[in-house]
């Protein structure tokens, strides 16, 4: 049965959802990249062969007017992963770790490099001795930009079934 509540917070579920659970793995300069979303879970069948990263923990919000999130994040593989955030000072650009070791990793928001913010992204790929894969911040934005339509469609399908999911949990809870 509908009660005027109903639509209210459906409304509202609507227009608060703002995930974008996204990992996009892409080639550059014939090199493979993830695209990796802060709020990304990564199932538990996913191989180390597949992708050599795993996030431990929550999302954690960064403080100040120009918010960050960080994440803990394990490598699942001995080769170097390395990773960009876009930031010019990042404390993590080229991080060679091996298996089962963990870092806190900062996110940064796409709205600097695309001018629309998709959400809280990091730049992530494999570097084994003799590649070539960078991660400073301008591969960061170029990476982006040549990926922002796919980018764009993967945040939208996320938001799109995330919403689908909070309106059918709301339905249950109302009847």
């Amino acid at each position: 049965m509908w009660s005027i509540i109903q639509p209210i917070l459906i409304g509202a579920l609507f227009a608060t959802a703002c995930v974008s659970a996204v990992l996009l793995e892409v080639t550059h300069n014939d090199k493979k990249y993830w695209l990796c979303s802060v709020d990304h879970e990564l199932p538990a069948d996913v191989k180390p062969s597949e992708v050599p990263f795993r996030f431990v923990g929550d999302n954690v919000h960064g403080k100040g007017p120009k918010e960050s999130r960080f994440r803990m994040m394990e490598g699942t593989t001995i080769k170097p992963i390395w990773i960009g955030n876009g930031l010019p000072n990042a404390d993590h650009p080229k991080w060679g770790y091996g298996q089962f070791e963990q870092a806190k990793i900062r996110f940064e928001s796409t709205a600097r490099a695309l001018q629309e913010d998709l959400g809280y992204f990091i730049l992530v790929t494999l570097n084994l001795p003799g590649d070539l894969a960078k991660v400073e911040p301008e591969t960061w934005t170029e990476i982006l930009k040549a990926n922002h339509n796919e980018l764009r469609i993967a945040v939208a399908r996320e938001k799109s079934t995330h919403n689908l999911v909070k309106v059918q949990e709301a339905n249950h809870h109302l009847n």
